[in-house]
């Protein structure tokens, strides 16, 4: 009984390792890179929905907060990919530095209660030691409004929820 119990064990292991979400990492444009360097986030061209100007002007002056908020949600998730231990925020890349360049393009924290919040970013990758862009992706992130989530929390739990995703979908980059 208790080889039966270690086999069938040793079964579900292996199945569930079969199973994995994440192509290898050889089969990705991952493959070259041991290291991951996060430029800052980019805020040139945002676009704001069903946010009042003062709410905007808010948002623009805490564009640090807002990139620590993203750089810790990438931080949090990139180890679970597998790909990579950790990423950098700062400092030089080399031919072994895949470069991400994450842009934010939408904000909308939606309406309590009425319409989901929504928040798009794109990403460029780059090989660090030419500069070539080596794939691009998009990352969306909805969120329930409910009627206790307040504006400044649907905007942070945004930005922070984008960051999980654009270490979570690097392998999507084409």
């Amino acid at each position: 009984m208790k080889l039966l119990s270690l086999l069938l064990a040793g079964l579900l292991t292996l199945t569930t390792a079969a199973c994995s979400t994440f192509p290898p990492k050889k089969d990705t444009v991952l493959a070259p890179y041991t290291k991951v360097l996060v430029k800052p986030l980019s805020f040139d061209e945002v676009s704001f929905d069903k946010m009042s100007s003062t709410d905007i002007e808010a948002f623009k002056k805490s564009k640090a907060f807002y990139t620590k908020l993203f750089n810790d949600g990438f931080s949090k998730t990139l180890p679970k990919t597998t790909y990579f231990d950790k990423a950098l925020f700062g400092g030089k890349a080399d031919s072994r530095t895949l470069v991400v360049e994450p842009k934010l393009v939408l904000i909308d924290p939606g309406i309590a209660m009425t319409l989901t919040g929504r928040g798009m970013t794109t990403c460029r990758l780059k090989d660090g030691g030419s500069g070539k862009v080596i794939g691009t992706y998009m990352v969306n992130r909805y969120i329930d409004r409910n009627p206790w989530v307040t504006y400044a929390v649907a905007v942070e739990s945004l930005v922070a929820g984008m960051g999980e995703d654009a270490a979570w979908y690097m392998t999507d980059a084409k």
